[in-house]
């Protein structure tokens, strides 16, 4: 028949997405399928297990339903870092997407499915809310601020509840930066009138500006920092370019708003997931072994924090993990290429082609 060979993989409980990448790779293999069903007879009771158009169309819609969550995870756990803004707008994504499933348009375990779904990622998602650090996050993003939360529709009005929610959390933490940064403000002219008070006691002869102690009594109606930042419009969202735009934004943004900025510097840099610190730390047994056993903590901090930055790359002093063998595996079926021991196979991209003679 011309087709390659391929095996596709089996899901893994303790494997995350590994399901939504089996049907996706099985997807990629209609045809196969097909034409051993059409003409193969070595087997009569394959025959029984025809799958029709309409069987295909089921797992389509089932393949999409686990992409929901495959992508999410993809993003909270990858290597780039993500931070903790990306977790409310992925939250809106998914419950977004799992409201569509509940369309009369699928069929009726996939409706009971993505209902249950539903309701378990949006309490997730309220509790989210209730935490200061991801309200803050994802309203000190330029590309969302508060207008993200105005974007998610919800029965009963629950949007402008949420909404009302995330912005108390984010007047709360400007608040509290706004006081010490007063207070940090007062003591520092403190000192600086102290000094100016020594050098005036030292040349009493001192001359100065005509102008020292003129006062500007006009009225300046100038508005709060906090809403001069929300009422500006949003920045342009680019997925491969909007988190540079962020960090330029606030580096030409830090002295107009300054309070905010300090603000930024301290919550976007927070992780979306402990993923990428536990996998350095599982490292460590490798970077340990009977072999070298005399290296210090300082040492092997210095080591495993310069592998994690990609500066110290020197793969042949590690061993392979248990994990990067098994996702070696993994790759090599969904592929059907051998993937050699130290490979980057992480960066293999997912989609499968079948060839065609």
């Amino acid at each position: 028949m011309g087709i390659k060979y391929r095996r596709v993989p089996l899901d893994q409980k303790t494997r995350w997405s590994s399901t939504a990448r089996m049907i996706r790779i099985w997807r990629g293999l209609i045809e196969a399928v097909q034409s051993v069903q059409a003409t193969q007879t070595f087997d009569s009771s394959l025959k029984k297990l025809n799958l029709d158009d309409n069987d295909w169309e089921v797992l389509n819609d089932i393949s999409q339903f686990f992409e929901v969550f495959a992508r999410a995870t993809e993003i909270a756990q990858g290597d780039k870092y993500p931070t903790l803004q990306r977790t409310v707008p992925e939250y809106i994504t998914i419950l977004r997407q799992l409201k569509a499933f509940c369309s009369p348009y699928y069929a009726s375990e996939l409706r009971s499915a993505a209902k249950a779904a539903y309701k378990v990622m949006h309490e997730y998602y309220q509790k989210t809310l209730t935490r200061r650090a991801a309200c803050v996050a994802t309203i000190i993003d330029p590309r969302y601020k508060d207008q993200i939360f105005t974007w998610f529709e919800d029965s009963g009005g629950d949007s402008m509840r949420m909404h009302k929610k995330a912005i108390d959390r984010f007047k709360e933490t400007y608040n509290r930066y706004r006081t010490r940064a007063s207070e940090i403000n007062t003591l520092e002219r403190l000192n600086q009138e102290e000094e100016t008070r020594e050098k005036e006691e030292r040349d009493p002869q001192d001359w100065r500006d005509p102008f020292f102690e003129f006062e500007d009594k006009r009225a300046h109606a100038v508005k709060p920092e906090l809403e001069r930042y929300l009422e500006e419009p949003l920045i342009p969202r680019d997925l491969k370019t909007s988190h540079l735009d962020v960090w330029k934004y606030w580096q030409s943004k830090q002295f107009e708003f300054p309070i905010l900025a300090q603000i930024a510097r301290d919550f976007l840099a927070i992780p979306a997931s402990s993923a990428a610190s536990e996998r350095v730390f599982s490292q460590g047994g490798d970077l340990i072994t009977k072999k070298r056993n005399r290296i210090g903590g300082t040492n092997t901090r210095y080591v495993l924090c310069l592998r994690s930055w990609g500066v110290y790359c020197d793969d042949d002093d590690f061993d392979e993990t248990e994990e990067q063998k098994e996702g070696r595996e993994i790759k090599e079926e969904e592929t059907g290429k051998l993937v050699e021991e130290g490979d980057d196979w992480e960066e293999v991209d997912d989609a499968v082609r079948v060839d065609e003679s």
